[in-house]
């Protein structure tokens, strides 16, 4: 009940709602249906093959970020409940399940997995910052705009690189920083503040070393590459022959759309996104719509299905992780 009373939750569901009405209205959908009765599903298969290397990689990099203290079998099953759980449940709470999750493997904490949820997320962001204006350079029809914010984000991506190492670096300067400024407002508690960010720094720890610091970036270029390619596939299913960095210009619409409000799994958002991005490379509208449904909905279903097989392996009930999550998120 205390989901329906959150005004992001209901934002969330309008935002979806706009999005999907706005592309049932604008778009031909007995084209969309053609499009998809003869599209060639062994692409959209070969796509969910990358999309499982793409996961892999992803629990690499979280094991290393967990100072590899659980094996990256476990992080690879914790991660994927976390994804199903995202996909069905509001306000994002497969994140914090994974957190809650971390609980039964000691010597972590949750406090740990908590920091190293939030600094993935951010490394996450600065990469499709940094592919996005890569990806631009390979569409020379593209508005003189979308080119222009695409050269802002580069900017931003290396200036939020560049604070985000020197934090990790500056760890007690940071503290002192943040501590100096709360005792400023006195409505702010000097002390939680440091810890939250002391926490936050904490999930940091892999770049106060070179070669940590490396292996990081590593993986997660591994890991975004894997993705561009589960895009390139699956549009390919649709006789959409992009390239390589046309794929990556796809996929950084679709990901920073799903920043927006929405409702469970990016209903709308996601697509519009993907619709976009097609149309702005001068691509068939129809294609670009039956592509971003039936990706959406094989990418759903398999999230749900590895989801469901980290519930066996993990040997927890669905009931009591959403009891768990809620229950630590209203804390």
């Amino acid at each position: 009940m205390s989901i329906l009373k959150s005004p992001q939750f209901w934002l969330g569901i309008v935002v979806s709602a706009l999005c999907l009405g706005a592309i049932f209205f604008f778009v031909d959908q007995q084209a969309v249906l053609e499009a998809a009765r003869v599209a060639d599903y062994k692409w959209l298969a070969l796509s969910v093959v990358a999309q499982i290397v793409y996961l892999w990689f992803r629990a690499i990099r979280w094991r290393f970020m967990l100072e590899n203290k659980i094996s990256t079998m476990q992080t690879f099953h914790l991660q994927n409940i976390g994804y199903m759980l995202t996909g069905i449940l509001p306000l994002r709470a497969g994140e914090l399940a994974r957190v809650v999750l971390l609980k039964g493997y000691p010597p972590l904490t949750m406090a740990q997995g908590l920091s190293t949820v939030v600094v993935e997320r951010l490394i996450d962001l600065l990469m499709v910052l940094a592919f996005l204006p890569i990806s631009v350079l390979s569409l020379p029809t593209l508005p003189d705009w979308v080119r222009g914010g695409a050269r802002l984000t580069a900017v931003l991506a290396v200036v939020a690189i560049l604070i985000v190492i020197i934090a990790a670096n500056n760890r007690s300067f940071i503290l002192r920083i943040v501590t100096a400024v709360c005792q400023r407002f006195p409505f702010l508690n000097a002390d939680a503040w440091a810890k939250r960010v002391d926490a936050l720094l904490q999930g940091l720890v892999t770049l106060t070393q070179f070669r940590s610091g490396a292996m990081l970036l590593l993986f997660s270029i591994l890991t975004w590459l894997s993705v561009v390619v589960s895009y390139q596939w699956a549009m390919f299913a649709f006789g959409l022959r992009p390239t390589y960095l046309q794929a990556a210009f796809v996929m950084c619409a679709a990901a920073l759309s799903m920043a927006a409000p929405s409702s469970p799994g990016g209903l709308g958002v996601f697509h519009a996104g993907v619709i976009a991005a097609i149309s702005l490379i001068g691509w068939d509208e129809a294609k670009a719509t039956s592509f971003a449904f039936l990706y959406h909905a094989v990418i759903f279903s398999f999230n749900i299905l590895i989801g469901i097989i980290g519930l066996t392996f993990t040997k927890t009930s669905f009931t009591e992780i959403v009891r768990g999550t809620w229950g630590w998120k209203q804390q």
